[in-house]
C-alpha cells in the first residue's frame, strides 16, 4: 500500500513543482517510488543508502524479507545516477560492482556534536561508581539483534573476571530487554552491569562524560553516530569491525576495531584502555582531533549539496 500512495503523492508534488532531482532514503521501497517517479517524468535519481546492507550476511540473515529486498537494492544501485553512502566501506563496495567512481559519493548525515564536546559527567560518574567501582564502560544501542549485546555482556564478563572494579553501563530500550537482563544474571554479572533504560538525548551527553571507554558491539551499521559523540567528548572506543568503525577510529590511535562477535577480543582491547587513564586520555584526544577534522557539519553538508546538483546537471 505505501508504494501506491508514495507514487500518487510524488506524482501529483511533481505535476505542481519544479523538480530537478528525485532522490530516495533507502535502496528499498522508497528507492523503488523515486526510481519510478524519476523515470516517468525523465528527472536524474540520486538513491541513499544509510547502513552497510548490500552482501552483508548479519543483515540478510536477520528476516526473511530482506534477501528480496537486498535484490531490489542491487537492483536499483545499478539504475541510480548517483548514490550517497554513509561509510568509505560502502563506497568500496559500490565500486566493486562496477559503479564509477564519479556516481558515488561518501556524504555522512551531517550531526551537530558541540554539546559533547565540554561535556562534564562527574556527578553521574560518581552516581554510577556508586562507591565499588573505579572503571565504567559505555554501551548505547538500541536493544535489538543488530546490536548483539550477547557479544557484549560476555565480553563484560571476561573483563569483570580480572579486573572486577569495572561497571559496564547499558544504556537503551528495545524488545530483547527482557532476556539481556535474563543472559546477564545467567552469567552472574550482578550490579557489575547496570541496566540504565532510556535515556532523553540530552541526559545522554553525561554518560559520555561519566565513561571510560565506549564499546559498541554491533553486527552492521552505517554511520555510527555513537562513536562520533564518544569522540567528541574525548573517549576512545572499541567497536566491532563494522563499516562505519574505520571512518571514525584510527586503530590503536583513538580506539580498537575488533573481529564482529569476538568477546575475547572485545574484552582483551576494553582492557588495555581500562589499564591505563594515560592511554585513554591520549586517545580521547585523537578521536576528538579526527572527528572534528573529518565530520564537520558544514563540509558534509556542502558535499551533499554538490553530489544533488552534480546529479541534476545530469539530466533525466
Amino acid at each position: 500500500r505505501y508504494p501506491a500512495i508514495a507514487y500518487r503523492l510524488g506524482k501529483e508534488l511533481l505535476h505542481t513543482t519544479q523538480i530537478d532531482v528525485i532522490t530516495a532514503q533507502d535502496p528499498f521501497l522508497t528507492g523503488l517510488v523515486g526510481w519510478l517517479l524519476a523515470r516517468r517524468h525523465g528527472l536524474p535519481f540520486n538513491l541513499q543508502i544509510h547502513f552497510d546492507i548490500l552482501d552483508n550476511p548479519y543483515w540478510l540473515l536477520e528476516r526473511p524479507v530482506n534477501l528480496a529486498l537486498h535484490i531490489l537494492a542491487h537492483w536499483l544501485v545499478r539504475r541510480a545516477d548517483t548514490v550517497r553512502v554513509g561509510t568509505t566501506r560502502e563506497q568500496r563496495k559500490l565500486f566493486g560492482y562496477g559503479l564509477a567512481p564519479e556516481r558515488v559519493t561518501v556524504a555522512p548525515v551531517p550531526v551537530d556534536l558541540t554539546r559533547f564536546v565540554s561535556t562534564d559527567g562527574r556527578l553521574l560518574r560518581d552516581a554510577l561508581l556508586a562507591g565499588r567501582f573505579t572503571r565504567l564502560v559505555l554501551w548505547v544501542a538500541r536493544l535489538v539483534p543488530q546490536k548483539d549485546g550477547k557479544t557484549l555482556l560476555k565480553a563484560a564478563a571476561r573483563v569483570i573476571k580480572e579486573r572486577p572494579q569495572t561497571r559496564f553501563v547499558l544504556v537503551g530500550q528495545g524488545p530483547q530487554e527482557r532476556s539481556l537482563r535474563a543472559f546477564a544474571e545467567k552469567l552472574q554479572l550482578g550490579d557489575h552491569v547496570h541496566f540504565a533504560g532510556a535515556v532523553d538525548h540530552q541526559a545522554l551527553v553525561a554518560y559520555f562524560g561519566a565513561c571510560d571507554v565506549l564499546a559498541l558491539s554491533s553486527l552492521y551499521e552505517g554511520t555510527c553516530l555513537v562513536l562520533l559523540e564518544a569522540a567528541a567528548a574525548q573517549r576512545p572506543a572499541v567497536a566491532t569491525d563494522v563499516a562505519g568503525a574505520e571512518d571514525v577510529i584510527q586503530e590503536a590511535l583513538s580506539g580498537f576495531i575488533v573481529p564482529i562477535r569476538s568477546d575475547a577480543a572485545m574484552a582483551d582491547r576494553l582492557n588495555l584502555v581500562l589499564d591505563s587513564s594515560r592511554l585513554a586520555r591520549t586517545m580521547g584526544r585523537r578521536a576528538r582531533d579526527h572527528v572534528r577534522d573529518r565530520f564537520q557539519p558544514d563540509v558534509l553538508l556542502d558535499r551533499l549539496i554538490d553530489l544533488w546538483t552534480r546529479t541534476a546537471m545530469q539530466g533525466g
